[in-house]
């Protein structure tokens, strides 16, 4: 005869079978299932992942229940900060379709995940999402594919199929805009500055009815100020990236760029304002060559000949045994400074971050997984896996940034000699003022309402995007 039971009985009842305080899972397959559904009501993530992963152990892909439970443990790994092993799941549960509905939702569940960094794009997004059959899609979901399928042809440089997905993105889409973006960043590759420039433009500008998201607003913005400083509209560049400067405060390459701008604008002393911020402890993961450079062509236009010599030689005193390596033909794959220097560029640090967010996710694993015993290797399994492809993949990605840092030493270092060789003519010249706009007025006195500081190597944090050298002009007019 059977016997009511109320939800919350059987809740009681599984749980027993469950354990508490991090006991091992004991009960039947189909208690593990409804043990996950009760815990995952009641937000006990841990209890909910474990009778998911103890339910898959033993259950089929035929198994009626078979995605709901990947779906039920994609949530509660996420939940529990398991990112990398969530997305697993809902890659695994979107690409089968055996369930059109759930198949939806663990594709949403991967959008929600490329935000957070914790993603393999090449594995679980543009081997799927790039080629994912999206008919009878919400529109969100197509949307998201049309852009994962995009940026895929792009990449591969198929133009024609890029624009023609792209073009299919909802105009109200959150990824139009970066739709959008994408194809300026394709204009910018081809030389193509004033088309770009229109392009960003129409995005950013006040008819446009769809909102744009922070990040790509940012990153239009800043791409603007770079045409502009290409296009050598340097007035227009400087303010440009002066709005840009309360967004960008970790961004220390927008600094460099900016004296990039001021000193062909004239403001030697303001550019070299910037680059003495440049050596705040605080950007010390700046790995720029040209710094040294840009600071001795300021000082060569100021006549400064001495100071000048000395900030063209800095390079090679801080990198002498890196560029002794590579005059010698030592591979910058070698150079453990140089593979160091390319973790901290914004090229590498994505699949950095996701290496290193990966193997501490593994590293917190075996709690978890042992509740379930037998039933949780499978999970393990599949974080060491996907570990050591992402470990795989990232000397590759490390070695090609190496390279173009050696380029950049190297050039610069041929830079420094070239600008040594013309101080040593100025000095036989005289102190004639070198070719480029004049500078621009030095400061006399503190403008009214604001207090100087004679600076004494200290760096204050909220100013240092305001530094001006009060450094004299030592040419002769």
């Amino acid at each position: 005869m059977l016997q009511y039971v109320s939800r919350h009985a059987l809740a009681a009842l599984v749980a027993l079978s469950l354990g508490c305080g991090g006991a091992t899972f004991n009960g039947t397959r189909d208690e593990a299932f409804l043990t996950a559904v009760e815990a995952r009501s009641g937000e006990d993530w841990e209890d909910a992942a474990v009778g998911a992963l103890v339910y898959l152990g033993t259950a089929t892909e035929d198994d009626d229940r078979y995605d709901r439970a990947q779906m039920l443990l994609a949530e509660a790994l996420r939940e529990l900060g398991f990112r990398y092993g969530a997305a697993l799941y809902y890659w695994d549960v979107a690409q089968a379709r055996r369930n059109a509905e759930l198949a939806d939702e663990a594709l949403l569940g991967l959008q929600a995940l490329t935000t957070t960094g914790h993603v393999d794009d090449d594995l679980l997004l543009r081997s799927f999402v790039a080629s994912a059959d999206i008919e009878g899609a919400q529109a969100e979901l197509a949307d998201f594919v049309f852009y994962e399928r995009g940026i895929d042809n792009l990449r591969r440089g198929e133009m024609v199929w890029a624009t023609e997905a792209l073009a299919a993105i909802d105009d109200e889409s959150p990824y139009h805009a970066r739709a959008e973006m994408a194809l300026a960043a394709v204009d910018l590759d081809d030389g193509k500055l004033n088309a770009a420039k229109a392009r960003l433009e129409s995005l950013l500008g006040e008819e446009s009815e769809t909102p744009v998201p922070d990040d790509t607003a940012f990153e239009a913005r800043l791409a603007l100020a770079r045409i502009a400083l290409d296009q050598e509209r340097y007035r227009s560049a400087i303010r440009a990236y002066e709005a840009l400067q309360d967004d960008a405060s970790d961004r220390p390459s927008l600094l460099l760029e900016m004296a990039w701008a001021h000193y062909y604008q004239g403001n030697y002393r303001r550019s070299l304002g910037l680059l003495v911020a440049l050596d705040a402890p605080v950007y010390s993961g700046l790995i720029a060559p040209e710094r040294y450079l840009l600071e001795a062509y300021n000082l060569r236009r100021l006549c400064q000949f001495d100071p000048a010599r000395t900030a063209a030689a800095r390079l090679r005193s801080r990198h002498a045994d890196v560029l002794q390596d590579l005059r010698e033909g030592v591979p910058p794959v070698d150079s453990e400074w140089l593979r160091q220097a390319a973790l901290q560029r914004d090229t590498v640090l994505p699949m950095a971050r996701l290496v290193r967010a990966t193997r501490a996710e593994v590293e917190r694993l075996e709690d978890l997984t042992e509740r379930a015993e037998s039933s949780g290797e499978r999970l393990q399994e599949a974080y060491v896996a996907g570990l050591r492809r992402l470990e795989r993949r990232l000397p590759h990605v490390v070695d090609a940034e190496a390279r173009t840092i050696a380029r950049e030493l190297i050039s610069a270092s041929d830079g420094v000699r070239l600008i040594l060789h013309e101080l040593s003519v100025q000095l036989l010249r005289g102190r004639s003022r070198p070719s480029g706009p004049a500078p621009a007025d030095a400061i006399d006195e503190v403008p009214e309402g604001r207090v100087a500081y004679a600076f004494g190597g200290e760096f204050w944090t909220d100013e240092l995007d305001e530094f001006e050298v009060v450094i004299e002009d030592r040419c002769l007019q």
